[in-house]
């Protein structure tokens, strides 16, 4: 059986800079919780 699960995530944007955050809870015996960040950039505008 397959198991989806729900990941908060936070997406800030500044320009040609943005960040995405995301938060993975702990899961009692079976997984570490967990942040991750990942950096992003626009190298053309959106025309």
């Amino acid at each position: 059986m397959k198991r989806l699960a729900v990941i908060p995530t936070a997406s800030l944007e500044s320009g040609h800079w943005g960040l995405n955050v995301a938060l993975v809870p702990p899961l009692k015996d079976r997984l570490y919780g967990a942040l991750s960040f990942q950096l992003k950039y626009r190298f053309q505008s959106g025309r």
